[in-house]
């Protein structure tokens, strides 16, 4: 399978993890390379040239969130990967930088997204291998618990893609939610975070 592990080059620390990334695709057959992702002030550009709105049903969380500058660069470098999986048109493996591959049972049947990771910094319990339906959610709404490690089909990215102009724009994790897609998560878990270090949550972050 093709990965693409999104990593900014103008942030030293983000290529050191990447590299890392990397290496732990290559010891599972994995046809990984590193996907140069946005910045804010690209995806900000983006926004004002696709009139792009954000998706507010209330709270204002999503408001308040979607308003940081790294926020808006995560979610156009996801919205990048998903246009190359439909111009690849092939499932693909999408990592960003601080995750880590520590299976080799990524191979599983799934109709739009397959999430590699439910537990983020948590332990994982999991021992039976299995895939099975996304219960992790928010406010009422089953979405992916990070956007650390997932697969995509293209029907999947193309989902998410219309979502962004139709449905309007959330967080890269809170966007792929039963909302749009159909997700399931394989167990135990095929990525993992290594690096608790978050970008997306520096309000000052802005390059």
């Amino acid at each position: 399978m093709r990965a693409c592990i999104i990593y900014l080059k103008n942030v030293p620390h983000s290529y050191d993890l990447a590299q890392r990334c990397l290496t732990s695709c290559n010891q599972f057959q994995i046809q990984a390379s590193l996907f140069e992702g946005s910045t804010p002030s690209q995806a900000k550009e983006w926004i004002n040239k696709n009139n792009l709105k954000i998706y507010n049903p209330g709270p204002k969380i999503y408001k308040i969130k979607m308003n940081k500058p790294g926020v808006q660069g995560c979610l156009l470098s996801h919205y990048r990967c998903w246009q190359h999986c439909v111009e690849l048109n092939q499932n693909i493996m999408i990592l960003e930088h601080d995750a880590m591959v520590v299976s080799d049972h990524y191979q599983q049947n799934f109709i739009d997204v397959l999430q590699l990771d439910e537990h983020r910094l948590e332990d994982d319990p999991a021992e039976k291998n299995e895939v099975v339906a996304n219960t992790f959610e928010r406010k009422g709404v089953k979405m992916m618990n990070g956007a650390h490690g997932y697969c995509v089909t293209p029907q999947g990215a193309t989902k998410l893609i219309n979502g962004i102009h139709t449905h309007g724009m959330s967080p890269a994790d809170w966007h792929i939610s039963e909302l749009l897609v159909d997700i399931k998560v394989v167990r135990p878990r095929v990525a993992k975070v290594e690096n608790d270090i978050s970008l997306t949550n520096d309000r000052d972050f802005y390059i």
